[in-house]
């Protein structure tokens, strides 16, 4: 029996779905609306075109899957997840990655839908996306066959219960690219009739179209360990990230990786970019108290003495009374703000554009520190002039050596490789290893790399 479909159910529109509203997952998966009535009953197929003058049917599967071609997602939605997930992972010492397709990527090909092949879209950001436990199988598929040990601790086993790692569904950061590709089975019959008609060269190829995400895109990977407290967990939530970036990058996520479908690669820009979001967002929701000392641990001497000025002292960005007087009390207690009130600066080669009297000052009318030299005059206030001259002079060439890397990402390195042992060094040579790392900010380091590096050189 012949049931007719309507050509518009429930009054849902024939034209593409603005991709600034709406859910598009929902609509690829309820309201399809390209069926015909043909003599033999309702069908999919779409009307003759001529292939080679690189028509495109716009009618049957393929004139419906045109309807999801282009970009898909908000951009600040999508990246406001990627900050929530952010804080759940730093929260619970777990592990992040950005990383971006270097193929096409599907999933869900299985799931039932009139075009034969469906896609799972996640069910609130409108995009494709990865379960955890699609991401958990294939990061234990590929430890278990490279015979990694640990695998039954770390995923868990029906004797000993539940993993000690919890992988997240890996989203999108940023809006993808929908693409329509095509699959052509040549012997329907054979895989039909479950062997007993065998394939034959007179059978006709069945072209399939199906919806495919463009490579590209960026999403964000992460695991937790199950308990944050126990080292042993933590520690394997580390080794199931290694894990999960080798299997991305060697197996593939989701359908079709036989093909080359799924790979995907750390990338450094996408990572770069959703952690400065993220450091944005803490510092949004911190207290005045909490997020000035914050903002002043990782600054140079450079970027204080501008929040002096156009904070305190100019006021040409003031801020309420509440925010000032923290910045002032803070930025007191900085070595920075000392050494300003002696009339001179931290790093010996920095210009403010400012003689030592006016810089005094401007200490002794904003600030709540002492101008007078402490006891023992300048030669205690200014330690370095006791330190070896040779011990000195070899750590600011070790600096120098870093700067004098052709690539901004070898001078960015090389620096980094010095951090940990800048705490030996003179004053003078770890002032001047953070304000070249300083500089380096959002331009190879992130703000959260910086304060790390900035504590180990001072050891703290």
């Amino acid at each position: 029996m012949s049931i007719p479909m309507p050509h518009d159910p429930a009054g849902t529109a024939k034209g593409p779905l603005t991709r600034t509203g709406g859910h598009l997952g929902l609509y690829f998966d309820k309201f399809c609306n390209t069926w015909r009535d043909t003599l033999d009953g309702w069908t999919l197929k779409a009307d003759k075109v001529d292939n080679r003058r690189g028509e495109e049917p716009t009618t049957g599967k393929h004139g419906w899957l045109r309807r999801f071609k282009g970009p898909t997602g908000q951009g600040d939605v999508l990246r406001d997840q990627g900050v929530r997930i952010l804080a759940l992972v730093d929260s619970q010492k777990g592990h992040s990655q950005v990383c971006k397709s270097e193929s096409p990527f599907v999933t869900g090909l299985g799931r039932t839908h009139p075009v034969e092949n469906g896609l799972a879209f996640h069910p609130t950001l409108s995009t494709p996306f990865l379960a955890g436990s699609g991401v958990k199988g294939m990061t234990r598929a590929w430890a278990t066959t490279e015979g990694r040990p640990g695998v039954e601790r770390v995923f868990g086993s029906p004797e000993g219960g539940v993993g000690t790692v919890i992988f997240l569904d890996a989203c999108p950061v940023e809006p993808v690219s929908m693409q329509i590709d095509v699959m052509t089975p040549h012997y329907s019959p054979w895989y039909q009739s479950d062997g007993t008609t065998p394939p034959a060269d007179w059978h006709s190829p069945n072209p399939i179209p199906y919806l495919v995400q463009g490579s590209g895109a960026r999403y964000l990977f992460a695991v937790l360990p199950r308990h944050s407290h126990d080292p042993q967990h933590v520690a394997d939530a580390a080794q199931a990230m290694s894990w999960l970036l080798e299997a991305l990058e060697w197996q593939g996520a989701g359908a079709k990786t036989a093909v080359g479908y799924g790979h995907f690669l750390p990338d450094e820009i996408g990572e770069r970019s959703l952690r400065g979001a993220y450091d944005k967002w803490v510092e949004a929701n911190l207290s005045p108290a909490e997020r000035w000392p914050l903002r002043l641990k990782a600054a140079d001497e450079l970027q204080m003495f501008e929040w002096f000025k156009v904070h305190i002292v100019n006021r040409t960005q003031p801020l309420d009374a509440e925010e000032t007087a923290v910045l002032k009390a803070a930025l007191s207690a900085t070595p920075a703000a000392q050494s300003w009130a002696r009339g001179r600066t931290v790093e010996p080669n920095l210009s403010i554009n400012m003689s030592a009297k006016k810089l005094k000052e401007w200490v002794a009318s904003h600030l709540d520190v002492p101008t007078e030299e402490p006891s023992g005059g300048a030669r205690q206030a200014q330690p370095d002039a006791t330190v070896d001259a040779d011990a000195l002079k070899a750590a600011l060439g070790k600096v120098e050596a870093a700067l004098a890397c052709p690539a901004k990402k070898d001078q960015t390195a090389a620096l980094v490789a010095l951090v940990d042992e800048a705490p030996s060094w003179p004053e003078a040579a770890r002032t001047k290893l953070k304000s070249q790392l300083a500089l380096m900010r959002n331009k190879g380091i992130t703000r959260t790399e910086f304060r790390k590096y900035k504590s180990t050189i001072d050891g703290k």
